[in-house]
């Protein structure tokens, strides 16, 4: 999958990409032609499913968020600015994680996550805790399936 924002602190779009077949993702920054500059190679802790990117702990700042599929977790890439990431925070959820969204579902300011577990067929529910640490509420249903 692909996301899109900010990262660079800049006024120009940068593309995060999940590189499924390796242990990466590839951000390309925004150049001032309207194109992007090569890409730049960040490590993770497994292959990545699914990126979005949204600020996750309230700093004006975008971070990455990451599904490992293969390790039934998410990670959040809390981003410093001037293209640096801290080292991941990760999550447990429900096996074979395939999506991650991001939304205030509280109504408290905050982001909160939910994921959609496949092999489980639940959804799995993290609050905020208002620091950028999230809480696991509660697996919201066993009610999905892709049958």
């Amino acid at each position: 999958t692909t996301s899109n924002d900010y990262l660079d602190e800049d006024s120009l779009l940068d593309i995060v990409v999940a590189n499924i077949n390796d242990a990466t993702i590839s951000i390309y920054y925004g150049s001032e032609n309207g194109e992007f500059q090569s890409q730049k190679l960040y490590s993770t802790t497994c292959s990545v499913y699914y990126v979005t990117v949204r600020d996750m702990n309230n700093d004006n700042k975008p971070d990455i968020t990451l599904t490992y599929t293969l390790l039934n977790q998410i990670a959040i890439l809390i981003n410093n600015g001037n293209q640096n990431f801290n080292s991941p925070i990760t999550y447990p959820v429900g096996n074979d994680v395939t999506a991650v969204s991001i939304a205030n579902f509280n109504n408290d300011s905050y982001p909160d996550f939910v994921t959609t577990d496949y092999s489980d067929n639940t959804i799995s529910f993290y609050i905020d805790l208002k620091n950028g640490l999230f809480k696991n509420k509660k697996k919201l249903c066993k009610c999905w399936t892709m049958e």
